[in-house]
């Protein structure tokens, strides 16, 4: 290994071929850290994207089942209505309103 002045034992520098070796040893244990870091980084962007969608699906779930709730209650109190419509025109038809 390629000590922190660059040199050997004697005090000179190591040949030019050992010093290559080492880096590319060295770069290559570094292209290596680096792929893995970005497959685990590409993983988590996955994992929160479905969590995400699924979120965003039990939003759009929620928010239909209120509108299918109001739907309903619509409905209900336009049926009442009508029934308190028809009573009122019934009672006028026979002239005995209260």
């Amino acid at each position: 290994m390629l000590t922190q002045r660059n040199t050997n034992n004697n005090g000179m520098l190591p040949p030019p071929h050992v010093i290559i070796e080492e880096l590319t040893v060295k770069q290559s244990e570094l292209v290596n850290n680096l792929k893995r870091e970005l497959d685990k980084a590409l993983k988590d962007v996955i994992e929160k994207d479905n969590e995400i969608k699924s979120i965003h699906k039990q939003t759009k779930v929620t928010k239909y089942r209120e509108l299918e709730e109001e739907c309903r209650t619509y409905m209900n109190e336009c049926f009442r209505l009508h029934r308190v419509l028809k009573k009122f025109l019934q009672e006028r038809a026979t002239g005995t309103s209260n």
